[in-house]
């Protein structure tokens, strides 16, 4: 599917003449799309859990129940 783009510039009239399609009334062009995200903190975002003491040590691991 190809839909219309109208240009409402002067500039526009120049190009179509330079390089237009006169029979189908269209413009060759080329579009760059980027997409972008972006996140930043807010205070109504969860807080992580803050460290708390460890019950056993890893070294003693082996000697667990």
């Amino acid at each position: 599917d190809t839909q219309e783009i109208k240009v409402g510039y002067p500039t526009a009239a120049v190009y179509k003449e330079m390089y237009g399609d006169q029979e189908n009334n269209t413009i060759p062009a080329t579009f760059q799309i980027i997409y972008m995200i972006a996140w930043k903190p807010d205070p109504s975002q969860p807080k992580p859990l803050s460290r708390q003491k460890p019950q056993f040590s890893l070294k003693n691991l082996g000697e667990l129940k």
